[in-house]
């Protein structure tokens, strides 16, 4: 996104870049997808449904937060920054949910021994 910023300027750079953000944007859905399947095992289609929601309200916030930044005197060519400013927060965020994720996973582990040892 940041690199949006030096080649929005001319019709075929830009074009490439945005051809290229649309594939890495769109080749992240399917690994989501399964990923969000495979956690919720008991109840697939909502949580496929969830997801997909989710997606519609991160375009939807994406929206605002552009508008948002241009009513505040942002430059529409700085917008590109704030995309990338955006992205890197959910970097974070994903990168803080997989610390979580995995630092539950011993311990759900450990519990489904327990129900199988019961059993």
């Amino acid at each position: 996104m940041a690199i949006f910023t030096k080649t929005s300027h001319a019709s075929v750079p830009a074009a490439i870049t945005v051809f290229v953000w649309g594939i890495a944007a769109f080749a992240t859905v399917p690994p989501l997808q399964m990923r969000v399947v495979a956690k919720a095992s008991a109840a697939p289609n909502l949580a496929s449904t969830l997801n997909i929601g989710a997606f519609n309200m991160g375009n939807a916030m994406g929206a605002w937060l552009g508008g948002l930044a241009i009513t505040h005197g942002i430059a529409l060519a700085a917008l590109p920054w704030v995309a990338a400013a955006v992205a890197i927060a959910a970097l974070i965020l994903t990168w803080a949910a997989a610390r979580l994720d995995a630092r539950k996973a011993p311990l759900r582990a450990a519990g489904m021994a327990v129900r199988q040892d019961a059993c």
